[in-house]
C-alpha cells in the first residue's frame, strides 16, 4: 500500500510486502515461504507494523491494512511512531493514555473510553512520568506535548 512506503511512518520495503501479503490474506507461514524467510522474521514485521501503525492489542492487523482509509491510519499512526521511537519502553497501553493526554483528556474520560477505572489511568499516567523521567511539577501533558514535538524541556536530568 502507498501510504505505508510513506518515509514518516517509518516502514520498512520488507514491512511494506509483508503487508502487502497479509492484504492478500496469506498467513505467517506462507508469508515466510513466499518471501524466503523464517516465520519467526515475519512475525517481528508484523509487531513492527502493528506498533507502526498504531494498532492496540485487540485490533487486528490484516483488517486495519484492508479497511482502513489513508488519511485515518496517518496521523495516529504518525503520533504512535513518533511517540515509540522516543519513548520506546512504553506499552501499548501506555502509549494510548499518552496520545489520549497528548490530546488534552482527563484521567476520568480516558478511563471511560478505554472502559478502565480512572485510578488504573493514574497507574498509567505515573509509570509514564517515569519511563519519561519526569521531574515534580512538569506537567505530564506539557512534556508528551513537547516530547511529540522532539522538545525535550521537562526531564530531569
Amino acid at each position: 500500500m502507498q501510504y505505508l512506503q510513506r518515509s514518516e511512518l517509518g516502514v520498512t520495503q520488507r514491512e511494506a510486502r509483508v503487508a502487502d501479503l497479509l492484504m492478500a490474506n496469506l498467513q505467517s507461514k506462507e508469508i515466510a515461504q513466499t518471501l524466503n524467510i523464517s516465520r519467526r522474521t515475519v512475525e517481528g514485521h508484523r509487531l513492527s507494523l502493528r506498533r507502526k501503525l498504531g494498532l492496540g492489542p485487540d485490533e487486528s492487523l490484516a483488517a486495519r491494512l484492508n479497511n482502513s482509509p489513508t488519511e485515518q491510519l496517518t496521523e495516529e499512526a504518525l503520533l504512535r511512531q513518533r511517540l515509540y521511537t522516543l519513548a520506546p519502553d512504553l506499552t501499548p497501553m501506555e502509549a494510548k493514555v499518552s496520545l489520549l493526554v497528548y490530546r488534552g483528556q482527563q484521567s476520568r474520560a480516558i478511563a471511560a473510553l478505554l472502559g478502565i477505572s480512572p485510578r488504573t489511568i493514574e497507574d498509567h499516567r505515573s509509570k509514564i512520568r517515569g519511563k519519561l523521567a519526569l521531574g515534580r511539577g512538569c506537567s505530564l501533558m506539557a512534556a508528551v506535548q513537547n516530547l511529540l514535538q522532539a522538545v525535550s524541556t521537562c526531564s530531569s536530568r
